[in-house]
């Protein structure tokens, strides 16, 4: 396993107001707000996060390594998926999401949204390209866009999918599927703030591409803003003998 997954706590919480962002403005009447913030803690005794500079430092330390594998920043934790899901209303599918794809991207960007998602995806690059998904459950192949062009797919089931360069097979845009609600890509230290929710209970959830994910329920009653701390990682799991 992964030992920047053995060695992180997550917890998803709450700035408390007045911190960070200004105080987020009330819910509309008989509504709830939920204001949330990503914080990522090392464990206890974790060592921390080396940035290589060159290639060439990473490849000397990797000859010598001692079996333990490069940590995740935590302090500029980025690229955290945090969603809803709902007892007392259905989830709300986001209808559309537009995602531009250019060849050979420096980074893969990482979109997030509900199934059922027509996600309409789009050659920004200067040539033809064929874009494809080989992720389980969302596979698809869009054959190739000819610059400029755009086509659309329906995202069926929860999941990361990633969407392919044919020729080169890089990897040209990330998506995470939920099967909840208000899908957000946020980082550490950033305040996201869930308005006008019916009253009722929530689970709220937390993803990380290379992290283990959590979740904790809430109820809201109408007319309040709420905070919650939700601590995830793995001193939540259980051990294995």
């Amino acid at each position: 396993m992964n030992r920047a997954i053995q060695t992180l706590i997550l917890i998803v919480g709450t700035l408390p107001l007045g911190c960070g962002d200004a105080k987020p403005a009330g819910p509309a009447k008989g509504k709830a707000n939920l204001a949330v913030t990503v914080v990522a803690v090392p464990k206890t005794g974790a060592k921390p996060f080396k940035a290589y500079q060159t290639d060439q430092e990473r490849a000397a330390h990797a000859s010598h390594s001692t079996g333990e594998l490069e940590l995740v920043n935590y302090e500029h934790l980025d690229e955290v998926v945090v969603w809803l899901d709902s007892s007392g209303s259905p989830a709300k599918s986001t209808s559309e999401l537009r995602v531009a794809v250019n060849p050979k991207p420096a980074k893969a960007p990482l979109f997030a949204t509900s199934v059922g998602t027509n996600a309409t995806i789009e050659n920004k690059g200067a040539k033809p390209m064929r874009v494809y998904s080989v992720s389980e459950g969302n596979e698809f192949d869009l054959g190739s866009l000819a610059p400029g062009e755009a086509k659309s797919q329906r995202l069926a089931l929860p999941g990361f999918i990633e969407l392919l360069d044919g020729e080169t097979f890089d990897v040209l845009a990330r998506v995470y599927v939920v099967g909840g609600r208000d899908a957000r890509v946020t980082r550490s230290g950033e305040v996201i703030t869930f308005r006008d929710l019916d009253p009722g209970t929530y689970r709220i959830n937390a993803w990380h591409e290379r992290l283990p994910g959590g979740e904790r329920s809430i109820t809201l009653a109408p007319d309040v803003v709420r905070e919650i701390d939700l601590p995830i990682g793995v001193n939540a799991l259980p051990k294995v003998d």
